[in-house]
């Protein structure tokens, strides 16, 4: 049996059993998440059995059809690094939320890493203020 193949059984396997599965793809900034993530959704056969969440940066881009907030974190981190850390989990849960859920959802980044990788980074740094860090998490 090919993976493609047993990919599909899995997936229908979960819908029986009225289960979800959602997969975050994680790695470094150009790692090749968004690569990966586009050879999947070019696999004909997987179309109708998953779903991908890709980082919503164009809405990080646009806030209120006027704030670039992705443009304004990295060029003031001390300032924007809370707003865009909340941002973006408030993002990936909102995607996740909308997802048809008895599809394999897969994610590009998780909001663990979010967390747990960027957040707690920002903090070391010196970036994200105690009080910053005790609020998110």
């Amino acid at each position: 049996m090919d993976a493609i193949t047993r990919l599909k059984n899995a997936i229908e396997k979960f819908k029986t059993n009225n289960m979800q599965c959602t997969i975050c793809v994680d790695s470094n900034i150009g790692g090749g998440k968004s690569t990966l993530l586009e050879l999947i959704n070019n696999i004909p056969e997987l179309k109708q059995y998953i779903e991908l969440l890709l980082e919503p940066v164009e809405q990080w881009q646009n806030i209120g059809g006027r704030y670039n907030l992705l443009d304004l974190f990295y060029k003031d981190q001390q300032k924007y690094s809370y707003i865009f850390q909340t941002m973006t989990i408030i993002t990936r849960m909102e995607m996740h939320d909308k997802a048809d859920k008895q599809k394999l959802v897969i994610g590009e980044r998780s909001w663990l890493t979010d967390k747990n990788v960027f957040v707690n980074q920002l903090h070391k740094d010196g970036v994200l203020s105690d009080f910053g860090h005790a609020c998110y998490n």
